[in-house]
């Protein structure tokens, strides 16, 4: 139950973020891209890429994750 609210409400920021990179940059991209809809379509794109690797990640079990991560840390901080 917890994970399932938590899921919908990055879902729902998500969302409320891409209207208002809409509702942020629409005239100054159809002034520049001639599309108003230029960087709403690209912020889209890695909304459903993140997605994705979301629904992968959340699979993965953490205790594994846990052994991993100071491996991760040092090479993360390179």
């Amino acid at each position: 139950e917890n994970k399932t609210t938590i899921k919908r409400l990055t879902y729902i920021l998500c969302l409320i973020g891409l209207i208002l990179i809409y509702s942020a940059s629409n005239i100054v991209c159809l002034d520049k891209y001639n599309d108003s809809f230029y960087y709403l379509k690209r912020q889209a794109i890695f909304f459903f890429i993140g997605l994705f690797l979301m629904k992968i990640t959340s699979g993965i079990d953490y205790h594994i994750l846990l052994k991993k991560a100071n491996n991760v840390l040092i090479i993360s901080s390179i």
